[in-house]
């Protein structure tokens, strides 16, 4: 583990550290947390930890990356505000841990050059200034083998030059963006307290839920830690830090039902993040198998006293531990709780002009489903649509261009085209359109006005049931 300690909080400066990782570590293909767009500007905030992942034919490096909001107590420890928290990256190989370590540092230290007030690379290490961080960068250049050093690195740092520079990042080509893996945004657990889980039982129950993953767990019980299967490897953070307060509003506003648990919500001082990170060109078993097992381990979370929200940062939807702790029996059977990966957005409930978009899915089958201005009664297609939802979350993205939705004659109205979403998005999604009543036999998609919907005004006839999001049982 190694520590920045820095006087104030700053932005996660992911341009910067990707150059230097490409630079210096160029036998791996760097993605710097999920917010990664491979420009050399990029930042984000450090609200939650970042995973940094490095891929190459041979293996995958990763590391996480988070900052505290409080002081680590010691007496060796410098005068500090805050401090970030490097994990150890997840490699055999000490001479590429070492440099990975030290790239990771110096990119952050530099960033941060007028706040930082001391580094430790690693356990029982002695501290650097950021001109020592600066040398031990010196000797990553040069090609020192930094697991064979003798004197220690710290102790050959007084021979080096004073500092180095990064080159600045080159622009994100059409090569290099497809070698990037597709990152799960993720599930947060709202904390007042600490969260303590038992790996040995959860890795029992991930067996049984998805043997041919070969689940491998490095977990500690606060939360830290990684799982590795399928085609991806899952993350899991645990920040001595309340949720930003902007995303918290949000995703207040989003969740009406939250309401009932407002002051938990609102004071809640640490969390627990589960990310994931799959590899390109993943099978749509590979992607289910992630998904089931991050639901398992949130819905286990879920049933401790300290947990009191869970949000989606995907959908922006809060949802209550209890909900999510009562799905666990049918997750354990294979159930991807639909309530917890995606949401539905309701833009007409007015019989003979039903629309509505959907957001979650593109994680699971690449696209987003939306219905515009269908001329069916509100109910109709309610049934058809939760129908729809849920054999795509069992059976993949098998629906093509123009073909039927559903199996009786009277579905045979019902088609599904690929098309850019019409709803009103942060960026641009691909979505099936799921279009009612066509003549039948015509595979020509019916040409409609598209809807924007004003998310201000609610609907003027509210749907049969409060429409939040899909569950086993259909729209709920």
């Amino acid at each position: 583990m190694a520590f920045i300690f820095l006087s104030d909080p700053i932005e996660f400066p992911i341009g910067a550290v990707r150059a230097l990782l490409r630079e210096f570590q160029p036998h791996f293909r760097w993605q710097c947390g999920d917010l990664d767009e491979g420009r050399a500007t990029d930042r984000a905030s450090f609200d939650r930890p970042h995973l940094i992942t490095g891929r190459s034919d041979s293996g995958l490096i990763m590391v996480n990356v988070s900052l505290e909001y409080a002081r680590l107590e010691g007496a060796e420890w410098p005068r500090h505000g805050v401090h970030i928290r490097i994990s150890d990256p997840t490699t055999d190989d000490d001479h590429i841990a070492n440099r990975v370590r030290i790239i990771i540092g110096a990119a952050l230290a530099n960033f941060a050059a007028e706040l930082c007030v001391g580094v430790q690379l690693q356990d029982g290490d002695d501290l650097l200034d950021l001109v020592g961080l600066r040398a031990a960068m010196a000797l990553v250049a040069d090609g020192v083998p930094l697991d064979e050093c003798d004197p220690p690195v710290v102790d050959l740092l007084q021979t080096c030059p004073d500092a180095i520079a990064a080159e600045p990042d080159a622009p994100l080509t059409s090569q290099t963006a497809a070698a990037h893996a597709v990152q799960l945004l993720p599930l947060i657990l709202l904390l007042n307290g600490g969260v303590m889980l038992d790996w040995g039982t959860i890795g029992r129950q991930i067996k049984e839920l998805d043997l041919p993953g070969s689940w491998e767990v490095r977990c500690e019980a606060n939360g830290h830690g990684f799982l590795m299967g399928r085609s991806g490897t899952i993350g899991l953070m645990n920040p001595v830090a309340p949720l930003a307060q902007k995303q918290l509003n949000d995703a207040l506003v989003r969740s009406p039902a939250a309401s009932k648990n407002w002051q938990a919500i609102t004071t809640h001082n640490s969390q627990l993040i589960i990310s994931a990170t799959i590899e390109d060109g993943a099978d749509f078993a590979g992607v289910q198998g992630v998904v089931r097992v991050m639901s398992l381990i949130t819905a286990v979370a879920a049933h401790d006293a300290c947990v009191v929200a869970i949000l989606n940062a995907n959908t922006g939807i809060l949802h209550e531990p209890g909900d999510i702790a009562d799905m666990q029996p049918a997750i354990a059977q294979g159930d991807i709780p639909l309530a917890l990966w995606t949401h539905c957005q309701w833009h007409s409930t007015v019989d003979n002009n039903v629309s509505l978009s959907t957001t979650g899915f593109a994680p699971l089958l690449g696209y987003e489903i939306e219905v515009w201005n269908a001329p069916s009664a509100v109910a109709l297609v309610q049934e058809k649509m939760s129908f729809l939802l849920r054999y795509l979350v069992d059976n993949g993205p098998v629906i093509g261009d123009g073909d039927i939705c559903g199996v009786t004659a009277g579905d045979r109205a019902i088609r599904c085209f690929h098309r850019e979403s019409r709803a009103v998005r942060a960026e641009p999604v691909p979505a099936m359109i799921v279009e009612f009543d066509l003549p039948l036999f015509d595979t020509a998609a019916r040409p409609r006005p598209a809807v924007v919907p004003k998310s201000a005004e609610p609907p003027t006839n509210p749907p049969p049931r409060i429409a939040r999001s899909f569950g086993r049982k259909g729209i709920q």
